[in-house]
């Protein structure tokens, strides 16, 4: 069972949410990172949901929100940029364990996941999709 725009939209707030308490005192990086990630992963499937879409895997959910919303300019490109450079950071922080991850490439991640997540709101209310409870 697919989840709806509240529920997809209740569980990028969540997690976003859980990202900055996990950096809140400079550590755990790489879980505020993967946090972060989900926020905005979360947001695309309520986007991607607005079309009834679905897709079996991130790279597939990822391919689909550029295809159907970055692509046709419905949202900006630096969007579908910061979708695909946050899957990457969560990737190499869930599984390049050797790799350092700055403090400044977590503070990085944390605000792209912020303005990522608040542009798709936005997108949501103004067209009518979803209304912030």
């Amino acid at each position: 069972m697919k989840a709806t725009i509240e529920e997809s939209m209740q569980a990028s707030a969540e997690a976003l949410e859980v990202a900055r308490m996990l950096w809140e005192n400079r550590e755990r990086g790489r879980a505020a990172i993967s946090r972060a990630f989900f926020s905005v992963f979360y947001a695309t499937h309520a986007m991607l949901e607005t079309k009834k879409l679905s897709a079996s895997s991130h790279s597939g959910q990822i391919f689909l929100f550029n295809q159907h919303f970055i692509q046709p300019g419905i949202l900006a490109k630096k969007f579908g940029t910061t979708l695909g450079r946050l899957f990457s950071k969560r990737l190499i922080s869930d599984h390049e364990l050797l790799t350092q991850i700055t403090e400044q490439e977590v503070e990085d991640v944390l605000a792209d996941a912020q303005l990522f997540v608040e542009e798709i709101k936005n997108h949501l209310i103004f067209n009518h999709f979803w209304s912030e409870p």
